[in-house]
């Protein structure tokens, strides 16, 4: 028998991927004031990761559980919560979003285009800040310790993570929960 988790844990599970989300986008934050824009990068990926989650509880409401399959299937999967994270999110930042002081030398507006290079270039971006790796058209190593834009990766941080915290937001509006 498949095992599931009942819709009477999916507040709580909704919670805890808002508190986790926020608590590691503050820690982004940290690093990034600290300039340490390689870490600020993947703990903000992390951040829109448990948004992405949080996403799939609610897309699981109405069917009422969420079976064991779902979980290793969706829930495990980086891509699927990326993607749906981003579909669930505005296509512009908004100015309350800039206010903040970590992004005051990004662009006002950012135009994200939605579909699979730009979902597989945030992921790349992820494992290019964790992990040493082999550029075999550059010829080259590719190293996390190379400094990276600070601007850019605190331009991806913003549409990861603040505008798909502002949608899940609505979502959760939508159906009644706040």
């Amino acid at each position: 028998m498949i095992k599931s988790i009942p819709k009477s844990k999916f507040l709580e599970g909704l919670k805890l991927c808002e508190d986790n989300s926020q608590r590691l986008f503050d820690l982004a934050q940290q690093a990034f004031k600290n300039r340490e824009f390689i870490a600020s990068f993947i703990i903000g990926f992390a951040s829109w990761d448990e948004i992405g989650k949080a996403f799939l509880i609610l897309e699981n409401w109405d069917k009422g559980h969420i079976d064991e399959r779902t979980w290793e299937k969706q829930f495990k999967s980086h891509y699927h919560k990326i993607k749906l994270a981003r579909l669930r999110s505005d296509q512009y930042l908004t100015e309350d979003l800039l206010s903040n002081s970590m992004f005051k030398n990004v662009p006002p507006k950012i135009e994200i285009v939605l579909d699979e290079e730009h979902i597989k270039k945030v992921i790349n971006a992820r494992t290019d800040c964790l992990y040493v790796n082999y550029d075999f058209k550059g010829e080259k190593w590719k190293s996390p310790l190379e400094i990276r834009n600070p601007d850019e990766l605190a331009a991806l941080m913003i549409c990861m993570v603040w505008d798909s915290a502002a949608a899940l937001r609505r979502e959760k509006e939508k159906i009644g929960l706040i």
